[in-house]
């Protein structure tokens, strides 16, 4: 059975490598297919457009590479940094009771420790990418967003001292936690930092009476947002494109061949 096992483990892993792989050779079919437009391009556009058949009828998939600007930023929740995006969460790590049956049959308990979420919170708004011709205004909603600034991971061992939990602007009340006990709390915070350069991969339109660019209308193609360059983001997709392209095939094979083989063995058993 331990072949069969590992066969069918191998065997999904290839699978879920093929899925991922497809979606990354997506995610650079949108890069590669989009307009390469600066702001003061897509302004201008937008204007011509306009004056000829009227306000709302610009639409143009594009990439644009800009800074970050943003008059009333948002504050994230733990770290109370400047941010146009944040993802935050507290874990309790906790120590409980846990019975078992050992290998004479014999009901036993050990101690083990386990970890929960207590809150997890995202935030986001939009914001102006200045890219030294003007500026645009983007918005995240419906973005892959690819990578972020991870501004804490921190444990803080023990007991909470109150009734409470605070940290930064979050607070989470406490009630009793029944049969186990807290070993601390963990911390976790990303933000897209305000005055970050930003490289973005959507649709711009002027649907609400100014530009700005969005996830786009039409299927097929995935609204990203990264830190990285554009150079640095095509080059990462192509390597993991062609890792996973190697690695998905031979797990899967690896799979077919270790359950076929666990079938052989087994009649001849």
């Amino acid at each position: 059975m331990g072949w069969l096992i590992a066969g069918v483990i191998s065997f999904i892993i290839g699978v879920i490598l093929f899925f991922v792989a497809a979606s990354k050779r997506k995610s650079l079919f949108s890069v590669l297919s989009s307009e390469k437009r600066n702001c003061k391009q897509l302004v201008e556009t937008a204007k011509s457009i306009s004056d000829e058949i009227g306000a709302g009828s610009f639409n143009e998939r594009c990439r644009i590479w800009g800074k970050i600007e943003s008059s009333e930023p948002l504050i994230s929740e733990l770290t109370e940094r400047e941010c146009v995006y944040y993802r935050s969460a507290v874990y309790r790590k906790y120590e409980t009771t846990e019975s078992y049956t050992d290998e004479k049959g014999n009901s036993r308990t050990r101690r083990v420790t386990q970890e929960e979420c207590l809150s997890s919170n995202t935030n986001q708004i939009p914001f102006y990418l200045n890219d030294g011709t003007g500026t645009v205004e983007v918005s995240l909603e419906g973005a892959v967003i690819e990578d972020t600034v991870k501004v804490l991971d921190r444990f803080v061992p023990g007991e909470s001292s109150g009734s409470a939990l605070s940290f930064g602007r979050f607070s989470f009340s406490l009630s009793p936690f029944g049969g186990s006990r807290t070993l601390g709390y963990r911390y976790e915070e990303s933000i897209i930092p305000v005055n970050n350069n930003l490289f973005v991969v959507g649709e711009a339109s002027d649907g609400q009476g100014y530009v700005r660019i969005q996830a786009p209308h039409e299927k097929g193609y995935k609204y990203l947002v990264t830190m990285k360059s554009e150079e640095e983001y095509v080059k990462s997709l192509k390597g993991t494109i062609q890792g996973l392209s190697i690695a998905a095939p031979i797990l899967t094979g690896i799979g077919v061949v270790l359950s076929i083989l666990q079938f052989v063995i087994g009649k001849k058993l």
